[in-house]
């Protein structure tokens, strides 16, 4: 039997559904990370490396990224962190965030002026990353460090996308 108060027991009783799958544990995966770390706009990205593409799994903002979406894969200092050096990139403040993201004017608009993006990382390589924005200076040390333990339902999530598409 599950403990509904415990938001990691939550999550697992939503992963174990059948239908649905793997939006019902996307979803489970963002309720998991607002009442462990907190976000104001949370995204997860999949990895296709044959394809050159970020692809977009999971936005609880449609409007500003859309599921599905894709995105390059590029050179800039988001995928040389995430990607190549497999480390957080964590930026808390305004100015920051304005210099790495071209849509930062409605990000700010929507109270977002900080962001943690992690890499997902399985079996040595970056397979996804798991994104969050908040307001600035929300992501502190301590959320950095409890957000990595995210990043096994994270991968568990995108794994199932994966079977799901090949199935």
């Amino acid at each position: 039997m599950t403990n509904p108060t415990n938001p990691h027991a939550a999550f697992a009783a939503e992963l174990a559904k059948v239908s649905g799958q793997p939006q019902v544990a996307y979803k489970a995966l963002h309720e998991l990370t607002n009442r462990v770390i907190g976000t104001r706009l949370f995204t997860i990205l999949g990895l296709d490396y044959d394809a050159g593409v970020m692809r977009r799994q999971y936005s609880d903002n449609l409007d500003l990224y859309p599921v599905p979406g894709a995105d390059p894969i590029g050179d800039t200092i988001w995928e040389q962190t995430i990607i190549g050096k497999r480390e957080p990139l964590v930026l808390n403040s305004a100015a920051e965030l304005a210099a790495v993201l071209p849509e930062y004017p409605k990000l700010e608009a929507l109270g977002c002026k900080s962001m943690l993006n992690l890499p997902i990382v399985v079996f040595g390589t970056s397979i996804g990353t798991l994104n969050m924005l908040n307001v600035e200076g929300h992501f502190t040390a301590e959320r950095v460090a409890e957000a990595y333990a995210l990043t096994a339902a994270a991968a568990t999530c995108l794994l199932m996308s994966k079977e799901n598409a090949n199935g």
